[in-house]
């Protein structure tokens, strides 16, 4: 059994997960599309969007679809978490992710790890990046 984070778009699912594949040297597992059919009475939708997407980054998948309308809400409840082992790799992902999105807590070290950041992406996707590095327990 395994939890696999599904994540909602809104429009920009593709160019989400590519990106996130691409940042942590993963790969695109599959984008599968709508088909006219199945979003006829869905306003916005079209066939370019995706359906269901995935990526699977150091064996973890990571999935998500555009949702339209009414049917996206941003999950404001919910971040991803990465634990990074090398402090100048995380602070790296952080700047990558928080670019043009909006950092809620700068990197910077902490009293449980040497270097955190919190922040959304420009895909409304909330990060934790941690990098527990020499305070590790």
């Amino acid at each position: 059994m395994r939890i696999t984070p599904y994540l909602s778009f809104n429009g920009n699912c593709r160019d989400a997960l590519t990106f996130y594949a691409e940042l942590f040297s993963g790969t695109v597992e599959s984008f599968m599309t709508w088909n006219a059919e199945a979003i006829a009475n869905i306003p916005g939708a079209t066939v370019e969007h995706i359906m269901h997407g995935s990526i699977n980054i150091n064996g973890f998948t990571i999935a998500g679809s555009d949702q339209f309308g009414d049917m996206y809400a941003p999950a404001g409840n919910i971040s991803l978490m990465m634990d990074m082992d090398d402090l100048s790799d995380a602070q790296a992902k952080f700047t990558a992710l928080a670019e043009a999105g909006q950092i809620i807590m700068p990197f910077t070290e902490t009293f449980w790890a040497d270097g955190y950041g919190f922040c959304t992406d420009r895909f409304g996707i909330l990060w934790q990046i941690n990098c527990t590095g020499s305070k590790a327990m």
